[in-house]
């Protein structure tokens, strides 16, 4: 069974290197990327992330089929490995999304298919998804009474709070609660994600919204809060965030709300 094993070491031990060949890998192809004023994505470097990406994947993706279909292995150890192989997967499966959701984002071209929205119930769906790694902090939900339906894209507005959600998880202090909150803020519906951390000092705080500018994390190519942006004013709301530098960030995002259709629990 040993054989496996490296093939599972190999595919991960090999993600961190990706961002390095990425940096310095083919040249030809990087000099033809040219970034603009607007802070707008360049396709073709997105094509270059999004292709290698896959590699690595479809590895991890053979991996995880071998170890289901092999015997022998001790129960806890294939269970282990299981899950480190599902998990690097569905990790690496979210930043090709990404990567092609920000192409899509700086064309004007990301669909967006109206309809009626419990927000609340997509927001505590998000939450439970995100709360399976055990080394992340806790998340609390808090939900004002009587908040309406909003009018937005279901699929559309659980990326935008699995974005913000886990962009809060990576910048909260050890120990910390992460705070989510749903209000009724006059014509829309408010969704805030709070954390107490580092806060957000002067030099992020103009770069925020911007394609990659959170990159430098492990394992993040920094296109969260930008696709975010994009897609909620997509649907008619808006997004921002407060702060007091190395203490806290709250992230926000509004969507219009409709009163015409409440909610019945």
């Amino acid at each position: 069974m040993r054989w496996k094993g490296l093939v599972v070491a190999a595919a991960l031990i090999g993600i961190p290197f990706l961002a390095v060949s990425l940096a310095g890998g083919d040249r030809r192809r990087r000099r033809s990327v040219r970034w603009d004023d607007t802070g707008e994505i360049p396709s073709t470097l997105i094509g270059i992330l999004a292709h290698e990406l896959r590699s690595p994947l479809a590895t991890l993706r053979g991996a995880v089929d071998l170890l289901r279909r092999r015997e022998g292995l001790p129960p806890e150890r294939r269970e282990e490995i299981l899950a480190i192989t599902d998990e690097a997967t569905s990790h690496l499966a979210r930043i090709v999304d990404d990567a092609v959701a920000a192409v899509r984002a700086g064309r004007g071209d990301l669909p967006i298919v109206g309809t009626l929205v419990d927000l609340e119930a997509a927001v505590r769906d998000c939450v439970r998804a995100s709360t399976t790694d055990r080394s992340s902090p806790p998340i609390t939900v808090a939900t004002q009474d009587g908040l309406p339906l909003v009018n937005g894209d279901e699929t559309r507005i659980r990326q935008i709070v699995t974005n913000l959600l886990q962009n809060a998880l990576a910048h909260a202090d050890a120990g910390s609660t992460v705070i989510v909150s749903i209000v009724r803020d006059g014509e829309h519906a408010r969704v805030t994600f709070h954390n107490d951390g580092h806060g957000i000092d002067d030099a992020q705080q103009s770069q925020l919204f911007r394609p990659f500018a959170g990159s430098g994390r492990a394992g993040s190519l920094g296109l969260g809060l930008y696709i975010a942006k994009r897609l909620v004013e997509a649907m008619g709301g808006a997004i921002s965030y407060d702060t007091i530098p190395g203490e806290t960030a709250t992230f926000w995002f509004t969507l219009p709300a409709d009163d015409a259709h409440p909610i019945r629990r």
